[in-house]
């Protein structure tokens, strides 16, 4: 798979997330159980720029091999 393609599957896997989690709530929401939202904290992926991504995953598929 090409970088762009795994671009875009990424971006429509965070767009389901998104869907789920509104799911999520909503089905709680009916349930009468607290919907507070939770503040999310950054991982440490997130610090990673994409090129330091592709090599740990490089890195890491290369140590699967072994």
């Amino acid at each position: 798979m090409q970088q762009h393609e795994w671009l875009i599957e990424r971006q429509q896997l965070l767009e389901r997330i998104k869907e789920l989690e509104a799911e999520n709530t909503e089905l709680r929401k009916r349930l009468g159980e607290d919907v507070t939202p939770t503040e999310k904290k950054p991982t440490a992926m997130q610090n990673l720029s994409l090129q330091e991504k592709v090599d740990l995953f490089r890195s890491m598929t290369c140590l699967s091999i072994v």
